[in-house]
């Protein structure tokens, strides 16, 4: 009788790498294959029936070894149109694995590619997001330790939103956003650091550009804004205006150069800092039977350093090339200029003049160049009418003062002793 062969046991590094390669081969297999198609087929389903919209995913590419995940053609369609509301080409991040070790959240990298976002306005406060918005007040969380995150590289590509207004009868376009944020973290080793941003777009055809410098998660909430816009079309955005104007701006641009600074300590009062340069072009006005009031071709504001909060601006210079102001008094004795000034002083709160609310207002400009003004004037309350003009006025002041109490004016050639 043969005696059976006795069963040698493996080593115990043999049975160790053939429990890793198990490991892998499952991990892999979850990772590549199991896990995209679940996100794949439950996500969408999910979203939709909390959003109560169609959301759609065209593709999911997860690499469980690089921890990066890929979301190709996600869509959030509107409830009413079944257009989409909001839209992506690719997302795309990367976390790191050192996220573990560290006690916190650390993203490598966020792309956003294409997102494209349609907005609707029914009516004063509806809008085809308006269902998403939560009502009432929100339960405060219970205090916890915030948790720590590191966000690297987030970049946003080839953007644009279309916002169709209903109201107003109008539409505005942002194209080509493109937004660049190096890293946002709340580690205590990063929070001194400045978050650095870089925003541009074309908004209604008009580019804008912004950078800047921030410290979110510092005491001093220290933030510095640098922003450079061209063109931007005025009339466009006049409708938004939250007084009754009783005159009409047909044309004009504006062109922006500035900076904003703004610190918030715990311990102290904010500050907000403004300076930079503003250029206002072919600005006309016109009154509601569309009689001119105002022409400005060219107007050039230079403001220097200014503090917003505590009421002091300082304009350094003041251009204003070939204005023309027209006065027309009508047959009832009624001044243009009255009717025009209502539409802001209308809207004011009523109260004690007496009463003043923080710092009275300072304000002071260094240079005041007036060129080649005409004025205009027509009075229809006679029963000829009168016409009169001035032509080719010429102006120029310094060091020009204005405060609530006391003006104090200085112009060249006619300084007050």
């Amino acid at each position: 009788m043969q005696e059976p062969e006795k069963i040698i046991p493996k080593p115990l590094f043999v049975r160790i790498a053939q429990w890793i390669v198990l490991f892998f081969a499952v991990y892999s297999f979850t990772g590549f294959l199991i896990a995209p198609l679940a996100v794949k087929l439950i996500v969408p389903k999910k979203l939709s029936e909390q959003l109560n919209r169609d959301v759609e995913i065209g593709d999911i590419d997860l690499n469980p070894y690089a921890l990066s995940l890929t979301i190709m053609n996600f869509v959030i369609k509107d409830r009413k149109t079944k257009e989409p509301l909001f839209s992506l080409h690719e997302l795309y991040a990367n976390v790191q694995i050192a996220s573990a070790l560290k006690g916190g959240i650390i993203v490598k990298e966020i792309r956003i590619d294409k997102p494209s976002i349609t907005i609707h306005r029914y009516d004063e406060t509806l809008y085809n997001f308006s269902d998403l918005i939560p009502e009432g007040e929100a339960a405060p969380a219970p205090e916890s330790e915030p948790v720590k995150f590191s966000i690297n590289n987030i970049q946003i590509q080839n953007g644009s939103v279309d916002f169709f207004d209903s109201p107003k009868n109008t539409a505005h376009t942002v194209r080509d956003i493109t937004l660049n944020i190096p890293m946002m973290s709340n580690f205590s080793y990063f929070i001194d650091s400045y978050v650095q941003p870089f925003f541009k777009a074309v908004i209604n055809d008009a580019p804008v550009l912004v950078k800047g410098k921030t410290k979110p998660f510092h005491d001093s909430l220290e933030t510095t804004v640098d922003f450079d816009l061209k063109g931007l079309d005025i009339p466009h955005y006049l409708e938004y205006v939250p007084v009754k104007l009783n005159f009409s701006v047909p044309s004009g641009t504006l062109d922006a150069k500035s900076s904003i600074a703004f610190t918030q300590y715990t311990d102290g009062p904010p500050s907000l800092f403004i300076s930079g340069d503003i250029a206002l072009n072919n600005i006309r006005a016109v009154d509601e039977m569309d009689n001119p009031i105002v022409n400005v071709p060219s107007l050039n504001v230079s403001i220097a350093p200014s503090d917003v909060f505590m009421k002091k601006i300082h304009l350094s210079k003041i251009a204003m090339q070939s204005p023309e102001l027209y006065a027309v008094r009508n047959m009832s004795g009624t001044l243009n200029l009255e009717t025009v000034l209502s539409s802001f002083s209308d809207g004011e709160p009523s109260g004690d003049p007496g009463t003043v609310n923080g710092p009275e207002m300072l304000l002071s400009i260094d240079d005041v160049h007036v060129a080649a003004g005409t004025i205009y004037f027509l009075d229809e309350s006679f029963e000829k009418p009168l016409e009169a003009g001035i032509s080719n006025i010429e102006f120029r002041g310094k060091n020009i003062s204005f405060s609530r109490n006391q003006p104090v004016i200085c112009c060249t050639g006619f300084c007050p002793e």
